[in-house]
């Protein structure tokens, strides 16, 4: 309704969707109208919302420039815990200020009349035949569903969706919609366990293993991985093509295929219910673990890397990437996996010959932009790196590479203060030279980091700074940073002129504001 209202004002909408990095590019560099829209951008799974956290210098770049044109909007909506948390673990965030400007809209503050309107709306542009609309509209129906402690946009989604409920009479309707307020879990409970086949849902809890979605490659393969295992350890008789009837059963019901390509569940409610099922099944657990085909399924819920040390990886599994770490890795994405999978195996296997295979897949690897481009693995290769600069043998492999792995793990940090204590870490523990590097790629970072840094605090200080000694110390303290990088070995001089202001003229004028307002 906010878009719509500058629409109304002849603003020229613009979406983004996928990606903060896309702002630069839609956004139109002169004073013309234009709002830009960006929902749920931190993501609603771990993999999204560890992405959003590796682009927080774009956010913070494109609010910036937003800020100081005219008649430039831009839009984000999130879940308010995901923002309190993104915005408790970064204190350019917090100095930036974006919590005041956020409008926080709560369910309990829709009145009967909104909830009514919103149900109505939903009717309306259901694609359900009218039989079921007419049962939709009854008012006995009508006030059970507003009047319930379970309404939420999702349910009423829910009961609307052509998939889920087509085929239902009257009656097997009016019992469908009691049920799901009533019993919100019961309707997946009874159809996970009553409506398919084993084999069906074998499958969802296959999919479950890779988050949220696959490709239908990624999750045949890793299905009949798991099928073999039945087999082998459960006497299970395999069917004839059986993930195709599978996956074309549970079409529409319980998943739904983007692009002929991507597999997704059909509702998000649908995977809080298998979370939460299988959380309480803990041998149907194990054998997922220990039927995984790729580094993706051990990685998107399994064995998280945030995961405290007290998860256990099966035994059966740590010897089944022990003997064949390579059965685990994905052709279309080898290095990225390569790297994940030894993050897994550092964490989480507890073998002998653990080393031996850490030191073969770190051999294996040949590119390692996934330490820049991947906020997870950037954050945690670092201490897998620290763990071993005291093996002589790994170290000499890593320095082997060293060059590449310091480019791109530096280009993954976007905070410059701990940009530069990894810059000294790295150069301290792996004796490095920079003078036998190519450092465009750190100075070209620095420059940016340098250049947001200084750009922050120089509008901290006009907004709020009295006294110009404030100005001088923030300059001194950026002065310090370069220095730390100077004894480094490092050939790079930090831009100082966006300093160039009279401080005192401005402590004075910001002073005399705060006086005034506080006479107010």
């Amino acid at each position: 309704m906010l878009i719509y209202e500058y629409i109304a004002n002849e603003y020229k909408l613009s979406y983004i969707f996928d990606d903060i990095k896309e702002a630069e590019k839609i956004l139109i560099p002169d004073d013309s109208k234009q709002i830009i829209y960006f929902d749920d951008f931190l993501g609603s799974n771990k993999v999204e919302i560890n992405r959003a956290k590796g682009s927080e210098t774009a956010l913070r770049s494109i609010l910036r420039r937003v800020r100081k044109m005219e008649n430039k909007i831009i839009v984000f909506t999130t879940r308010s815990f995901l923002l309190k948390t993104a915005v408790d673990e970064s204190e350019n965030l917090k100095r930036f200020n974006i919590i005041a400007n956020t409008s926080t809209f709560k369910l309990e503050e829709y009145s009967k009349e909104l909830k009514k309107q919103l149900l109505d709306n939903h009717i309306e542009d259901a694609n359900i035949n009218l039989d079921l609309k007419d049962v939709l509209k009854e008012n006995e129906i009508q006030k059970f569903i507003i009047n319930h402690s379970s309404y939420t946009p999702r349910s009423i989604e829910f009961i609307t969706t052509a998939e889920i409920v087509e085929g239902k009479t009257k009656e097997q309707f009016k019992e469908f919609i009691y049920k799901t307020f009533n019993y919100p879990d019961e309707i997946w409970m009874h159809a996970y366990s009553e409506q398919i086949t084993e084999d069906e849902r074998l499958l969802l809890n296959t999919l479950i293993s890779f988050g949220d979605t696959a490709t239908i490659n990624e999750l045949e393969e890793a299905f009949l991985n798991r099928i073999q295992y039945e087999i082998k350890t459960n006497n299970k008789t395999k069917e004839m093509h059986a993930f195709k009837k599978a996956l074309s059963r549970l079409e529409g019901g319980f998943i739904i295929i983007k692009n002929n390509n991507e597999v997704k569940f059909i509702n998000p409610s649908l995977i809080d219910f298998l979370v939460k099922y299988l959380k309480q099944d803990i041998d149907e657990v194990l054998r997922i673990a220990n039927s995984v085909k790729f580094v993706s399924q051990l990685t998107k819920r399994l064995f998280l890397m945030t995961n405290s040390d007290k998860v256990k990886m099966p035994k059966e599994l740590q010897e089944r990437i022990i003997a064949n770490y390579k059965s685990f890795i994905n052709n279309d994405s080898k290095d990225y996996d390569l790297i994940r999978l030894a993050l897994v195996i550092h964490k989480f296997v507890d073998n002998k010959d653990k080393e031996e295979i850490l030191y073969e897949i770190i051999e294996d690897v040949e590119d390692w932009e996934s330490l820049s481009s991947d906020y997870s693995i950037n954050l945690h290769f670092k201490d897998f790196l620290f763990a071993f600069r005291s093996n002589s043998k790994f170290s000499e492999l890593i320095n082997e590479r060293i060059e590449e792995i310091v480019n791109e793990i530096f280009r993954g940090e976007l905070d410059l203060k701990r940009a530069i204590d990894l810059l000294e870490e790295l150069t301290i523990n792996f004796e490095i030279d920079y003078s036998t590097f190519n450092t465009n790629d750190i100075e070209d970072h620095l420059e940016n980091l340098f250049s947001e840094h200084i750009t922050n605090e120089v509008e901290m200080l006009l907004d709020w700074m009295t006294h110009e000694d404030e100005a001088y110390e923030k300059i001194t303290e950026v002065e310090e940073l370069g220095i730390r990088i100077k004894a480094l070995g490092l050939d790079y001089e930090i831009n100082m002129d966006e300093f160039n202001y009279e401080w005192q003229e401005i402590a004075w004028n910001n002073e005399l504001a705060r006086l005034m307002a506080k006479d107010d």
